[in-house]
């Protein structure tokens, strides 16, 4: 049975000032440390040396000081950045993170944990935005950092292989996505035992994987058992168990068993209003999920109503500009032009295509 492996805990990072007027044997002031005139030599000290030795310890003084006052800048923009991030404002978390990670890069050492905070905030942001090229490097860089000073079989390695599944996933890389949720489930497991709620976490998200393959019997299959596993471990109603409604819900759109698809949706749509309230954006994605299912029923009516109120949730959280927004606008053209509406299905479609959509990263 393998453990979290403990780790020391890591020193802070003294930045390191160099002076061309220092003779090459004299010994830097590293970690604080005072130097004194007998380490440096054993005859009686002369004034220039005592001064020499009066200026090293100064210089660490003050990069002690430095050092602790960048601590306390990046803790306080980490905490700012979460804060918006809760909120949805991404980009302003971004600027956040961009500036204490350049803060750290500068000043601590690569193993301090505050840095290792600022990644994966940081990766999380990015994959939401949409900039997965980013994401993905950064996330490669902040696990080659977890292993060498974690270890291998430690939850927070397994998040960081879930992320890389996450973004490999929208980029369509679906082999090593599927390692790499593989990874993470093995660390889990090995952590937690087979039958735990971070293990079926895993497993809805792998079947979230095979739904983007189009692979529905193993999606169905992979859902299924994280739902017995929560059920035979006291099934709490939580956002994890409205995902996995709505995932179910998915599958059976795709495979056309509509009736079963509106039962999961409907499920999913009362534990989401009363987890989050009839504004969050877990409800405006079942609304949408809905209104996509009135409108293969042709049940019109009831789509528009299902879309306008995803578009209004929408809309509060993200603005009039965003690629979810335009992806319910275009929808609710679909239910218009069923109908016949066609001036009011292309105005829809217009303001569609107006929405913003995301600048393509060049791949290497």
């Amino acid at each position: 049975m393998c453990k979290e492996d403990d780790s020391d805990e890591v020193k802070t990072y003294k930045c390191a000032v160099t002076s061309g007027k220092l003779h090459a044997s004299m010994p830097r002031a590293s970690n604080t440390q005072t130097v004194r005139p007998e380490d440096v030599n054993s005859d009686p000290p002369t004034t220039t040396l005592l001064q020499k030795i009066t200026s090293i310890n100064k210089i660490a003084a003050m990069e002690e000081e430095a050092s602790t006052s960048r601590k306390a800048e990046c803790e306080r923009l980490t905490q700012a950045a979460e804060f918006h991030i809760a909120a949805y404002k991404l980009n302003e978390a971004k600027q956040l993170l961009d500036h204490a990670l350049m803060i750290a890069d500068e000043w601590f050492v690569k193993e301090d944990w505050q840095r290792l905070i600022i990644l994966y905030n940081l990766i999380r942001v990015e994959h939401l935005l949409g900039f997965q090229r980013r994401a993905r490097e950064l996330a490669e860089r902040l696990l080659y950092l977890q292993q060498a000073i974690l270890g291998d079989n430690n939850i927070e390695v397994a998040d960081t292989f879930e992320l890389l599944a996450m973004i490999n996933q929208a980029q369509r890389n679906f082999g090593w996505s599927e390692m790499q949720y593989q990874k993470a489930l093995l660390i889990k497991e090995c952590l937690f035992g087979p039958e735990h709620y971070q293990v079926a976490m895993l497993l809805r998200k792998l079947a979230a994987l095979h739904f983007d393959k189009q692979d529905y019997a193993k999606c169905k299959t992979l859902l299924s058992k994280a739902l017995n596993m929560r059920k035979a471990l006291g099934n709490v109603q939580d956002d994890e168990l409205g995902s996995i409604l709505h995932q179910l819900a998915n599958v059976f759109y795709a495979e056309c068993n509509y009736a079963r698809s509106e039962n999961y949706y409907n499920k999913a749509l009362r534990l989401r209003k009363k987890l989050f309230g009839s504004e969050s954006l877990a409800v405006a994605e079942t609304l949408g999920g809905l209104g996509k299912l009135f409108c293969a029923t042709k049940r019109f009516d009831k789509a528009e109503r299902s879309l306008n109120r995803a578009l209004r949730n929408q809309v509060a959280v993200f603005g009039n500009h965003h690629k979810e927004v335009g992806t319910t606008l275009a929808r609710l053209s679909g239910v218009h032009r069923a109908q016949g509406r066609f001036e009011k299905a292309n105005q829809l479609c217009s303001q569609a295509m107006a929405c913003k959509t995301l600048p393509k990263e060049s791949e290497t």
